[in-house]
């Protein structure tokens, strides 16, 4: 297929659907001039930038290294703020039709093996009533070019960039690896963990502190799920942790995550434990008794959100996983992704208009981002440490769950993405959450 061609898979029966006009979109600039935006990589997070750049009349050109239909290993979850920005791209219907779940109640397993349930749980919020959806990414992913296109964005296919065009300090545009050059106003980096576009900006982290990695399968034929989504923790596997997340039809997404920072040398590797999860946890075991893995497992490695880099360079930004805008406490990645993605292309929109595409014209991004993720960034690292010192306080938040449906309605709709870490920390919250620790160690639990 030529750079020229833009195609987009449809999710289920794998034909092509061509963008208007046999690839190129409405307002697109010639050959040899400079396109307004220029966005590497079609992800979630490159898709909503190149969808909402496009729909304020941008010329945009989304640029992806794979063709579609395609897969990445991923968890699948994504909180309630990552929905909202699915809903304003179009697609939630597309999801719905084509295989994606919607978790509304949620089970957690603490470290000392106390556990609770509760279904319907997400629904009860008076906030934002939005479920955890979980949408595969090789239908989510399709989804959001998909809509990117039909905005007016041209996509192009199986394009591997090379390097960023400079002018000075400035970004000006990408070289391709056939030597081509793309000049664009902004460039906007959403290549993903092992980001090019951040390495050359020197914004890169892949520190052990601030990595994790996860592998995951999908199983089908699973019959106690339900529409319930699982976190499982247990003191004898820690720092992983597993999941179970529901799909339609009897299927789940099934994975382990593990934070790097806790590693121990030595220790078993992370299918290792996947496999004692699966053997020797009493939970994981009942969740998948009868079911059968589908595929093998696959791995991704995590740049956990810090909040280390700007995400912002003369001519440039970065979004999603390529700024490292992953849950520190889940590894929820997906609703950060799509709404950096809409936060750049507001930014991007302001900054163009002006003019002012240097550091300080593109400054407002992040001070957005870091207004809406900052806290969940350092809450989530708070939590993740929490965890891993005193699993005897988190079994207390679990069992006070298990015993209190309203503070499990909390525990969900932060997990979620309804409400916000802060939230969770709040000194009633943190008081209540105390006390309950105090009787259960007076009491010897």
């Amino acid at each position: 297929m030529s750079q020229s061609e833009t195609t987009l898979g449809s999710p289920r029966r794998g034909t092509t659907l061509g963008s208007p006009r046999r690839g190129t979109t409405l307002g697109s600039p010639r050959r040899g001039t400079t396109w307004d935006v220029v966005v590497v990589g079609a992800g979630p997070a490159g898709s909503a930038a190149a969808c909402f750049c496009a729909r304020a009349g941008l010329r945009c050109l989304l640029l992806e290294k794979a063709r579609f239909p395609r897969d990445k290993t991923c968890g699948d979850g994504i909180g309630a703020g990552g929905v909202a920005v699915l809903r304003a791209l179009g697609v939630l219907d597309e999801l719905n039709r084509n295989g994606a779940g919607l978790a509304t109640g949620f089970g957690v397993q603490s470290p000392g093996a106390c556990s609770f349930r509760h279904t319907d749980i997400v629904f009860e919020s008076q906030l934002r009533p939005e479920p955890l959806l979980i949408a595969p990414r090789l239908i989510l992913d399709q989804a959001c070019a998909r809509a990117a296109v039909q905005a007016g964005a041209e996509l192009r296919e199986q394009v591997r960039v090379k390097e960023l065009l400079r002018d000075g300090d400035r970004v000006v545009g990408v070289r391709l690896d056939d030597g081509s050059a793309l000049h664009a106003r902004l460039t906007i980096g959403a290549d993903g963990v092992h980001s090019l576009i951040a390495r050359s900006l020197g914004q890169h982290n892949n520190e052990p502190a601030h990595t994790a990695f996860a592998l995951r399968t999908y199983y089908r034929d699973l019959h106690r799920v339900g529409r319930d989504a699982f976190f499982v923790y247990d003191r004898r596997f820690m720092p992983a942790y597993f999941w179970v997340f529901p799909l339609p039809d009897g299927r789940a997404n099934v994975g382990i995550g593990q934070f790097n920072r806790y590693l121990v040398d030595g220790g078993p590797n992370l299918k290792q434990l996947f496999d004692r999860f699966v053997h020797e946890n009493a939970l994981v075991g009942e969740l998948l008794a009868g079911g059968t893995a589908e595929d093998k497992l696959r791995g991704w490695p995590l740049r956990l959100g810090t909040g280390s880099h700007s995400g912002v360079a003369d001519g440039a930004l970065l979004v999603g996983d390529a700024n490292g805008f992953i849950d520190p406490l889940t590894g929820e990645g997906i609703h950060f992704a799509l709404r950096s993605g809409q936060l750049a292309a507001e930014v991007a929109q302001a900054a163009l208009a002006s003019g002012d595409l240097s550091t300080a014209g593109l400054r407002a991004y992040e001070q957005r981002w870091r207004a809406e993720f900052g806290d969940e960034f350092r809450f989530g690292n708070r939590a993740l440490e929490l965890l891993m010192a005193r699993p005897a306080a988190v079994d207390a938040v679990v069992d006070l769950a298990r015993r209190d449906r309203g503070f499990a309605v909390l525990m969900g709709e932060v997990l979620c993405g309804v409400r916000s870490k802060r939230d969770f920390v709040a000194p009633a919250v943190l008081a209540r959450i105390g006390l309950h620790y105090l009787r259960r160690k007076i009491s010897g639990a």
